[in-house]
């Protein structure tokens, strides 16, 4: 602000002035003073001393609105100097938007002699800080020796400020309790009415049809109906009590169903109950949220019982330690234990006493690893229930992390697998009973297919030397041909058998990485003059895969049976043509062998083809062995056979095997 010209300190006149706006004030004074045998001699230099030490500011404006007195207090207050204020005007410092409103209210004072009015506005100190001040006016203009405007100012800031925050709290707490859906209302001690947002009043127009304002009997029974008076009495009565409590569905809604929570709260006022304060809302999503879950509990406790299924989780300390009372069980997991669902608290070590002793080592280091890793678990081990009984449990977990990704808590479930558990050792068993007999009958079959191949030979040599005998003796004659015959077949079947236990046994031979076209070649190089007999042609297509790591034999025996099929099932006056090609799959190499040969009737042979001495076609020579001999080689090598066909269209027969790496 400006420097104003520096002008002399006012005559005594001018407190002189003063002491006249402030003698009615002075004069109440000393007529009390006076009443109690005191005497008050008011001076000038008295007044002007009281003047300079009052908290309150007196200005002294001329008729031109220009400042030529200040008391100490307002430079106190504002921060100026003397020189700086006076010969000044006070719009000056006043605040730009109040200068209309101060222009105006000084001109109407200046108006009437002696008049007095009262005035707020905001005046800039010193610092630039605007201060709101409260002046009381005069106009003594035309009062001899004083001829000024007197300001006798206080300053409110503070009050306005306070005011300010008061207001706005009270704005704010409207706009909290009415930007609600839920009911807040308050009564008196005689259930009136003290306040209510508007929540509250809409709901009670929407219901009763009644616009409730403060003051009113909130239970008017002429719209509130006796039973609810009585009810809605008796809880504001236990409130007024000053006891603090909530009910709930107790304010029932008309046309809709509703759960809704109402909560009392006793007002006090210098520890007496004045009110109380209501606060209701809608819990209906609440509640049938919580049915939900009631009802998903009941149906998991259900399906755990059905599935003999628990769930359990407990808390994890700082070191990762489990501690001990922290443990909780679904009820489905007491019954798994052997225990009554809630009949005792379960804890760590009491869980560990019903572990098996040979297994609790394996289910602890599962646990243990699954905290150190931060992983899921699964471990399978054997309790022992309090009557004896012996269970098997399977157990998953995992670890769950906090907010700042530490290790909080262990959550998991176990199922009794008991019953699976003596399916799997009865089925062991019986797999290990049935291999045995299976060796058994081998070793018997081998045994009488070798023991048997003498007394047939036997047999066959006496046939002939019979013959020899019977010559032209025809009825002897056809029985010795007969017996002949009957032992020949029967010499094959032995050979047969033989061949098959042999292919059996030779499963031991060693693997090696096999190359099908040499392999291919091997074997049209063993048939070489019965494919120039039949005219055949052999097509071969490796370059999906070339290579395979398996036993020689068995894929040597696999490609002889299929090639020789294909070459002795041909269409007659069509030369057989051989396609063999492969492609990986996966993990697994697939071989394709097609032919244009006479095919199968499918229809007829789809689940015989691969049976022991099952022929196709009666016309041409063959004993059906083959077939069977492939497909259990390539079941002994861990792969499938499958055959497609139509009669006078050739057969595709898909072979499946896996693909295993070389033993190097």
């Amino acid at each position: 602000m400006k420097n104003l010209s520096p002008v002399l300190a006012p005559p005594l006149s001018y407190f002189h002035a003063t002491v006249q706006s402030l003698r009615p004030i002075f004069k109440a004074v000393q007529r009390k003073l006076t009443a109690h045998k005191l005497t008050v001699e008011p001076t000038e230099n008295h007044y002007k001393k009281i003047l300079e030490q009052a908290s309150n500011g007196i200005v002294l404006l001329d008729a031109k609105g220009v400042i030529t007195y200040v008391t100490p207090a307002v430079l106190r207050t504002f921060g100026y100097t003397k020189e700086e204020l006076t010969g000044s005007t006070n719009l000056q410092i006043g605040h730009p938007e109040e200068k209309a409103m101060l222009t105006g209210f000084l001109s109407d004072i200046a108006k009437v002699p002696g008049k007095m009015g009262h005035v707020s506005y905001r005046v800039k100190t010193k610092s630039g800080i605007w201060r709101w001040v409260k002046s009381h006016v005069t106009n003594l203009l035309h009062e001899e020796g004083v001829n000024s405007l007197v300001f006798n100012y206080e300053d409110i800031t503070e009050n306005i400020l306070l005011q300010e925050q008061r207001e706005f709290a009270k704005n704010n707490t409207e706009a909290l309790i009415n930007s609600t859906n839920d009911l807040m209302w308050s009564v008196d001690s005689e259930m009136k009415l003290i306040t209510a947002n508007k929540a509250f009043l809409k709901r009670v127009k929407y219901d009763q049809g009644v616009i409730l304002k403060a003051g009113h009997n909130v239970l008017d029974s002429s719209w509130i109906g006796a039973e609810k008076v009585a009810t809605w009495k008796q809880l504001y009565l236990q409130a007024l009590g000053g006891s603090s409590f909530t009910v709930n569905d107790f304010f029932d809604v008309p046309r809709e169903y509703k759960w809704e929570e109402t909560t009392f709260y006793p007002i006090y006022e210098k520890n007496v109950v004045k009110g109380v304060s209501c606060f209701l809302r809608d819990i209906t999503e609440k509640k049938n949220a919580y049915e939900t879950i009631r009802k998903n509990e009941a149906l998991l406790a259900t399906a755990q019982g059905i599935a003999s299924f628990g769930s359990w989780e407990c808390i994890l300390a700082e070191n990762g330690q489990v501690i001990d009372d922290s443990l909780q069980w679904s009820d489905e997991l007491y019954r798994i234990f052997g225990l009554l669902p809630r009949e005792c608290k379960m804890s760590l070590k009491k869980f560990h006493s019903c572990v098996h002793p040979e297994d609790f080592t394996l289910m602890q280091q599962s646990v243990r690893d699954a905290i150190l890793r931060n992983t899921m678990y699964v471990a399978e081990y054997r309790i022992i229930r309090p009557n004896g009984d012996i269970v098997w449990i399977k157990s998953k977990g995992r670890a769950v992390s906090g907010e700042n990704n530490g290790l909080i808590k262990l959550i998991g479930t176990a199922q009794d697998i008991t019953l699976r558990k003596l399916d799997e050792q009865e089925r062991t068993q019986l797999i290990r009973d049935l291999l045995q007999k299976n060796k058994d009958l081998e070793q018997f079959a081998y045994v009488i297919s070798h023991n048997l191949r003498g007394p047939v030979a036997n047999i066959q040599g006496l046939v002939d030397v019979f013959k020899t005998y019977v010559k032209g003796h025809a009825i002897e004659q056809r029985c010795a041909d007969g017996i002949h015959q009957a032992t020949l077949r029967l010499d094959e079947v032995i050979r047969d058998m033989h061949s098959i236990l042999q292919v059996k046994k030779e499963f031991s031979e060693k693997k090696a990485d096999i190359d099908l076209a040499n392999l291919v070649q091997d074997v049209q190089e063993s048939i070489k003059e019965y494919v120039e007999k039949q005219e055949g042609t052999i097509v071969t297509n490796f370059n999906g895969k070339a290579q395979l790591f398996t036993i020689r034999g068995y894929l040597y025996s696999i490609f002889y049976n299929l090639i020789m099929n294909s070459l002795k099932y041909r269409r007659a006056g069509i030369a057989p043509v051989i396609t063999i090609s492969s492609h990986l799959s996966e993990n697994n190499i697939v071989l394709l062998f097609r032919d244009n040969g006479l095919g199968i009737d499918m229809h007829r042979f789809k689940n015989k083809i691969f049976t022991l001495y099952q022929r196709f076609h009666e016309n041409i020579e063959g004993k059906g062995v083959g077939l069977y001999m492939v497909k259990s080689q390539v079941e002994a090598l861990g792969g499938t056979i499958h055959a497609e066909s139509e009669v006078g269209e050739g057969a595709l027969f898909t072979v499946t095997l896996p693909v295993q790496v070389s033993e190097v």
